[in-house]
């Protein structure tokens, strides 16, 4: 599933700093590895990646797609579909709302 019943792309929920570890490590357990074009078109990047100081858009700097320090996948995150990005083993999570149909 691409986005939500509204049409909406999946959104920054949690980083793993913030999360319970057992609910971290249950999601990289079950994660497929992603390329960053199958995550970008499915999840709302621009602002996290503003605010981690990636170049977006246009912009001149260093991209996320770019950077050899980050990875992106797909997976379950306490039962809801997610896609994550790894950044130097930080993971940032992205979810649709828990009123969305489970994938």
């Amino acid at each position: 599933m691409t986005t939500n019943s509204s049409g909406e792309k999946y959104q920054f929920h949690i980083d793993c700093v913030h999360a319970r570890g057992a609910d971290i490590l249950a999601m990289t357990d079950g994660a497929r590895e992603i390329s960053f074009a199958t995550f970008a078109r499915r999840c709302n990047t621009f602002q996290l990646l503003h605010d981690l100081g990636y170049a977006v858009a246009g912009e001149k700097g260093l991209h996320v797609k770019d950077d050899y320090h980050v990875s992106f996948y797909r997976s379950r995150y306490r039962g809801r579909c997610c896609y994550y990005m790894d950044q130097s083993s930080i993971e940032y999570v992205f979810t649709h709302p828990p009123e969305a149909p489970p994938c």
